[in-house]
Parts: C-alpha cells; structure tokens; sequence
C-alpha cells in the first residue's frame, strides 16, 4: 500500500515536500525499557511491549525494528515455534483484538547475532470495521514482543527501527482512509543484569511488629561485597542484613553489590512494620512504711524504645519520671487502706 501510495503522489511531492510522510506526534509507537536477568533460557521466557497512540482508526500496523548490542554483551534471542521457527505468533503475542484478521512477519533479517531486523504486521478485516484499532490518545500495549533467551553476560540491547541500506525503514500505520502514516518511533533498551541476589524475599517484601528485630541472609552466586544503598539497618559484606528499633510505617531498602564486569548491581526490598503500642510493667506491689521513702522502677516491653512514662492516677505526692523511676514518701495520714497506682508509656 505504501509504495503503490509513493508512486502516486511522486508529482506532488515535488511541489508540496510539506505533505511528505510527516509525522504527527498523536501517532506513536513506543518500545518498553526494562531489565531482565542474564542466562535466561526457555520458550517465550520473557517479553518486551509495544505501545501505541493514534490519532484515528487504523486498519493496518507495521513494526519494523532493529535489536543491537550498545554495551556489555547484553542481547536477546526472539522467540521460536518448537520446530525452531520464526513466525508472527512465535514473536509477537496480541494484546487486544484489533488488528489480528491479517498478521505476518518478515524475519529475514533475524541470524540471532547482532545486529537482527525483523517486521511484523498487523491488520483488520477491511469489511469489519470492528476489527480495526480505534483512536487512541492514551500510551496502550498492544503487542509484547516474545524472547527465548538473554545472553550470559550483562550489558544492554537497543530497540530501535529497522535500517535497509543505510536508510531508516521506520513503522507506519494505515488508517481507514488508506493513507500510510509515518509514527513518532520511541527506542527501548533492554538491560541485561546479573541476580544480585539468589534468594530474594518472597515478593520482594516482609512484614515485622514495631520494635521487633528481622534478620535475614543473603546470598549470589554472581556478586561479592554486600553493601547498604539506602534505607534502614546494616548488611555484612558477605550479605547478612538486619535492622531493629522501626516504628510503624513501610521502609524501602536498597542493598547493593559488586557484580563483577556488571559492577555495582542492587536489589530493593520493602519492610512493613505494624505499629504495635508498648506496654507498661508497673512495680509488684509492695507494704511501706509511713515516713520513710519508697522507690521502684516502672519497665516496658512492646513498641519502640526510648519509653517515656508518666503517672495517670495515684496518691498525693507519688510522682513518677520520664524514665519510669516510682518515688514517694508517705505520711502517717496515708497509712491504713491500699493505694492504687496508674502509669501510662509511650
């Protein structure tokens, strides 16, 4: 549709080069950074989306793109069928129901080394027009682009457009005019990363009581020289963490560690602390006598320290201290019944 739409136009290029494949920034298709692991290895092992934005109904997409090493020798392999070939389901999955009446993919440029070039297209039954993509100002995957391994060591993958020649063979959409649009490409870097860690916590997370102590070790195979980034508590250079004293609330902590040729690599994990209110250990009871001094020493156990303590209720002249010290000199006229004593903590 393209070439055929060029061959038309070629007269009128030449008199208004404005009309020339423009592009409109409401029309977009945007490739996912993010990282992964390296060694990974397994069908469909994980995915990269597509997003996209666009200004009218589309009948028809096409991605063309380039994957290439830029640092390290981080890379990735798009996926395979199980007789080792590569197809349109084999690469790309669906994200929605637009645009699947008509798929295909060109994988001619694709010799798993860097650099490979693939396209894939997507269209809609040209009479449904429900099987068209609608307009969409909103970023939106569409596809997620399938990979069956990383590479082994770390570094990092650009996903940009595809070249022929030299020359930018950029991805276009056709609208239910049948006018090719050129779209704003935006690159995604894949980083490929070492595990810092072998045993995360489970879902990157734990749960403690206010005051309460965790521990917990860590371990990698790939990193040495465990350090604390950021957050509360202390780590061990052989990974032993642990941290005490946290008041109700949620802390993020990034540990970190030297990786080798991945250098310094992290891992952030979160501790929810339930807030628990500490509780006051008031005196045993005690017989005094009048006129002579009483003194004792209130505790607490819960919570989070330092305690400050005050008197709630009690005789005349029993006072009690920010630190829990209990004194009080009865008279004679004291004497005879019980007395009661309150004291509060926080």
């Amino acid at each position: 549709m393209r070439n055929k739409l060029l061959i038309l136009l070629v007269g009128f290029l030449l008199a208004l080069p404005v009309l020339a494949w423009g592009q409109d920034a409401r029309d977009s298709v945007i490739i996912q950074s993010k990282a992964v692991a390296a060694g990974l290895s397994g069908p469909a092992v994980f995915e990269v989306l597509v997003y996209t934005t666009n200004k009218d109904s589309l009948s028809y997409m096409v991605l063309n793109c380039t994957t290439r090493t830029i640092s390290g020798s981080g890379y990735a392999l798009l996926n395979r069928t199980a007789t080792n070939l590569l197809t349109y389901g084999s690469v790309i999955r669906n994200l929605t129901a637009f645009g699947t009446f008509f798929t295909a993919l060109n994988p001619t440029g694709i010799d798993d080394a860097s650099p490979d070039a693939f396209l894939a297209a997507g269209g809609g039954d040209g009479v449904d027009p429900s099987t068209n993509w609608p307009p969409n100002a909103s970023r939106t995957p569409v596809w997620a682009i399938k990979f069956r391994a990383s590479s082994a060591g770390p570094g990092e993958m650009l996903i940009t457009e595809a070249y022929v020649a030299g020359q930018v063979l950029g991805s276009y959409f056709t609208n239910t005019r049948s006018l090719d649009v050129d779209a704003y490409f935006g690159n995604g870097v894949l980083r490929v990363v070492f595990a810092v860690v072998d045993n995360p916590l489970p879902n990157d997370e734990t749960t403690i009581n206010s005051g309460a102590s965790f521990s917990y070790g860590f371990t990698s195979a790939n990193c040495t020289n465990f350090s604390l980034v950021s957050g509360p508590g202390s780590i061990s250079p052989s990974g032993a963490y642990s941290v005490s004293g946290l008041c109700g609330g949620d802390y993020q902590v990034t540990i970190g560690a030297d990786c080798g040729p991945a250098g310094m690599q992290t891992y952030t994990f979160t501790i929810h602390v339930n807030a628990v209110a500490p509780v006051a250990n008031c005196p045993a009871n005690a017989q005094i006598q009048a006129n002579s001094p009483y003194n004792a020493q209130a505790s607490a156990s819960g919570g989070v320290g330092p305690y400050s303590f005050s008197l709630v209720s009690g005789p005349a002249g029993l006072s009690v201290s920010p630190t829990g010290a209990v004194s009080w000199t009865p008279s004679a006229a004291d004497a005879g019944p019980a007395h009661s004593v309150t004291i509060s903590v926080t």
